[in-house]
């Protein structure tokens, strides 16, 4: 069997990156293997292609794998350098038939890709090959070296896959997608989801259950009295009330925390932090406005550096050292 190759893509805006001999390949070296990290120039408007490809890989499965840890790689290293970026599900948007790609290849000798926003997996048999435009933006604020060896870094490590985290990988794209919005409203919204997803749920003490168990218990009584569309729709609010609120969850999810590690927070209470954050965020998405005196562009800053660290943090705990 011909070994294979991966490749993943992504785009910036030309004028976020600072160029570092575009026309060549930036070569990464991991225990033996070389993964080339490729600066495409876009012309005019038109955004930069950066193209991270590994060759000889000797099975589609091993490349697969790899292209995942690699993509789980360029998440952390973006958010250690602040480099948002979109990956999107390794889906095609433009399928090409076996026919077309034989004739093409036939005339050719180069054989055309789909456009796979994320991994594309290749017979490397298949010889040269060529892909339509791959459309994906992100945003690079750091130079391209120190970029370039926090991937070297991080891709360097023994990691543990979090592909099966859903909820983390979840949050990480839904992070980077916040630096793409336009509003410090909408940005902080989409920082508080990312801590809505992080959070963990816990029971309430069993007495508070018991409490609840009471209610459901005269809720079932009087089901009769109100139907059961109304009677389901208590019920399903009361057995909500076994879990501890989603803003308590939060303030969990940061307790303890050395403010002093958190680069760029400002704040020296996390906790009620948070809690001003749960507050802002409900009159937001309620009322459509922020109380007077919260100033959503401040604490959409610091949320920013704090949701940060959380991910870096969640991200390190799941790679062994």
């Amino acid at each position: 069997m011909p070994p294979f190759t991966y490749r993943l893509r992504f785009l910036i805006p030309r004028d976020r990156l600072p160029h570092t001999a575009p026309d060549e390949p930036h070569l990464i070296r991991l225990k033996g293997d070389t993964v080339k990290l490729h600066i495409n120039q876009g012309e005019g408007t038109r955004p930069d292609a950066l193209v991270l490809t590994q060759h000889g890989i000797a099975t589609v499965d091993q490349a697969r794998e790899q292209a995942e840890a690699t993509k789980y790689a360029l998440m952390r290293t973006g958010l250690v350098t602040n480099v948002p970026m979109l990956f999107g599900k390794n889906e095609s948007s433009i399928r090409l038939s076996s026919v077309l790609v034989e004739r093409i290849r036939e005339a050719s000798g180069v054989t055309p890709r789909p456009d796979v926003h994320g991994i594309d997996v290749m017979d490397e048999a298949d010889g040269p090959t060529a892909t339509f435009q791959l459309q994906a933006e992100g945003y690079v604020r750091s130079p391209i070296d120190r970029f370039l060896a926090e991937l070297t870094a991080t891709l360097d490590r023994n990691w543990r896959d979090f592909a099966s985290h859903a909820r983390l990988g979840l949050a990480v794209e839904v992070f980077m997608g916040a630096d793409m919005e336009r509003t410090p409203r909408t940005r902080f919204l989409d920082l508080v989801t990312v801590l809505e997803i992080l959070a963990d749920r816990g029971s309430r003490a069993q007495a508070a259950i018991a409490i609840v168990d009471g209610a459901l218990a005269v809720l079932e009584g009087q089901r009769a009295s109100m139907g059961d569309e109304e009677a389901n729709s208590l019920r399903s609010a009361l057995s909500e009330l076994k879990t501890r609120s989603i803003s308590r969850s939060i303030r969990d999810l940061a307790a303890g925390l050395d403010t002093a590690r958190i680069a760029g927070f400002k704040e020296s209470d996390i906790g009620r932090f948070l809690g001003r954050c749960y507050t802002l965020r409900s009159r937001l998405v309620h009322d459509g406005v922020a109380p007077e005196t919260y100033d959503v562009a401040q604490m959409s800053g610091d949320l920013f550096f704090l949701v940060r660290y959380l991910l870096i943090r969640r991200i390190d705990e799941l790679s062994a050292v």
